[in-house]
């Protein structure tokens, strides 16, 4: 698995402590389970490409996690659980983690999940229908925009990362494109992300889609 191996979860996330399995073992158990949900997930974009949804995303979500935090393992938030997470932002010539709530209920998250899924598999069929060669920014752009919109959705109370990671992994694979590994640039990730995800006139998604097309070159 290329992504995300240096990562690690903060001991106080709600399935440590609602009395799983310790940091350790939880992170552990879930690369393993990682690895295998991003190879099979990758084949089958490429054998069913433009066939993305809500669904198929919480379902990589449980087959990370089924055996580390089984409760919500692709169970998507309830409306009373809204879940607290960090977006860096460039503030003041500074890199901030600046706090974001995520307030939407269940029925919302799903709405939105299902609209990022079909914008993405819009975006990914004009591509395979265009009749002259895409240019790898085209084909990076509709992945790194899934990516983005499902962390900023925040659908799950833990493990949104890694999910997102799967959606973007999948995206590439869609359209002929390779998996990436962010451990080079992860600082540069985080700013990207931010970028990305602003709810500001500022918000853009260039740096991002630059970002990984740079580090699959």
């Amino acid at each position: 698995m290329k992504g995300f191996e240096d990562f690690r979860d903060s001991p106080e996330a709600p399935f440590y402590r609602a009395g799983a399995m310790s940091a350790e073992a939880t992170w552990a158990e879930a690369t393993l389970r990682l690895a295998r949900v991003l190879r099979s997930a990758a084949a089958e974009a490429q054998r069913r490409p433009g066939m993305l949804d809500a669904e198929r995303v919480c379902a990589w979500h449980r087959a990370i996690f089924l055996t580390t935090f089984e409760r919500d393992a692709g169970r998507v938030r309830a409306d009373d659980e809204p879940v607290e997470f960090g977006v860096p932002l460039q503030m003041d010539d500074e890199l901030r983690d600046v706090p974001v709530r995520g307030t939407l209920g269940r029925i919302a998250i799903m709405q939105e999940l299902r609209l990022a899924c079909e914008t993405f598999n819009a975006s990914t069929a004009a591509l395979r229908n265009c009749e002259r060669a895409v240019k790898v920014v085209e084909g990076v752009e509709p992945a790194a925009v899934l990516y983005s919109a499902i962390l900023k959705i925040h659908p799950f109370v833990d493990g949104n990362l890694r999910a997102a990671y799967v959606a973007l992994t999948v995206g590439l694979a869609s359209v002929g494109l390779p998996a990436i590994d962010f451990r080079p640039a992860l600082d540069r990730h985080d700013e990207c992300l931010g970028w990305a995800m602003r709810s500001d006139a500022h918000q853009t998604i260039d740096p991002l889609v630059r970002l990984i097309a740079e580090l699959m070159s």
